[in-house]
């Protein structure tokens, strides 16, 4: 026995999801469009990204980040991270591994920097205006705790033969940033020549409560 058993639409472009019986009267459901789809049609999914100038990797982790994600304490939000990218642009990489860290402690002082990147809602001409706030080079109000490895930086310079590569790392909202926190990217690494990268992020805003 086989056939559609059920079909339905949660709004105009949003996903439908078909449940139907397989050969052997298992059931089963098919995806009929974007996974991430439905989240960004709410207007709460963003993205941030190092200015095109790029950043060098910081070497050492400590309160000086590559990049952070910050979560203002009177967000009235959390932050679910979805995934992680960065991106190579000029100069000879040291090798050494880059890892997300966390500050947890939501008295401590804010994180600054000397000014915020643009945040994108990716429900590109609406939605909502993010709450968080992301930052190159920012100051951290404490050494944060690493927390997971996201890539191994493989010594190399412009005239390296390489086959074209991005590193994507997909959180699927394993990390959740709460109001007053924040996660960074860092490297521990050697100088290199100067090495510049950018780094990008994307989450969702969910709201408290």
């Amino acid at each position: 026995m086989s056939g559609i058993v059920q079909h339905f639409d949660s709004g105009a472009g949003a996903e439908v999801t078909v449940e139907a019986y397989s050969r052997n009267r298992a059931l089963k459901e098919v995806q009929a469009s974007g996974g991430l789809q439905d989240a960004v049609l709410r207007g709460r999914v963003f993205a941030a990204c190092t200015d095109v100038g790029g950043v060098a990797p910081n070497g050492t982790p400590g309160t000086t980040s590559d990049f952070t994600l910050y979560n203002p304490f009177s967000s009235g939000v959390m932050l679910s991270v979805w995934r992680i990218a960065m991106g190579y642009i000029s100069g000879t990489i040291a090798v050494g591994p880059t890892g997300l860290y966390a500050n947890t402690n939501p008295a401590a002082a804010v994180t600054t920097a000397a000014a915020a990147l643009p945040v994108t809602n990716c429900l590109l001409s609406g939605g909502y205006s993010t709450k968080a706030k992301a930052f190159t080079t920012a100051t951290l109000p404490a050494s944060p705790t690493f927390m997971m490895s996201l890539y191994n930086l493989t010594p190399f310079a412009a005239a390296t033969a390489l086959t074209p590569y991005s590193l994507l790392h997909d959180i699927g909202g394993l990390i959740v940033v709460m109001p007053g926190c924040g996660i960074s990217i860092e490297s521990t690494c050697g100088a290199g020549t100067s090495p510049l990268v950018v780094y990008a992020m994307t989450w969702e805003e969910i709201t408290l409560g």
